[in-house]
């Protein structure tokens, strides 16, 4: 599972739930470009979650990793519900439910299979 962008303090917390749970977790920061876009190639699942409780959904984000044809689990609240058919995910405090679950492989939001390489 990868997981880009900053590490917050409430990043951190959830990631580090996960990989006590026995989640390989990879975390990039800094990367970007052909960088960044190797290390999600790659990667079976990409982790979305937000910078701080207030955040929007990340729509610029998860596009990108969706028209990629990747799969996504995210945090998900009601900024995130157009987004429902291409994206795995629950609330903050679910997140490591529906990692451990297995996460069931979604489609992307064009109805596409999302790929799983590794």
């Amino acid at each position: 599972m990868l997981f880009y962008g900053s590490l917050t303090d409430r990043r951190i917390v959830a990631l580090d739930t996960l990989e006590r749970h026995g989640l390989a977790v990879q975390t990039l920061f800094g990367a970007y470009g052909p960088e960044r876009d190797a290390w999600i190639a790659r990667s079976r699942l990409v982790l979305n979650l937000h910078q701080v409780a207030s955040a929007p959904f990340e729509a610029v984000r998860v596009a990108y990793l969706l028209a990629n044809r990747c799969a996504v689990v995210a945090e998900r609240d009601d900024d995130a519900r157009p987004w429902a058919e291409g994206v795995t995910g629950n609330p903050y405090d679910g997140l490591l439910a529906i990692c451990n679950a297995g996460w069931p492989r979604p489609r992307n939001a064009s109805g596409w299979p999302i790929r799983a390489t590794n």
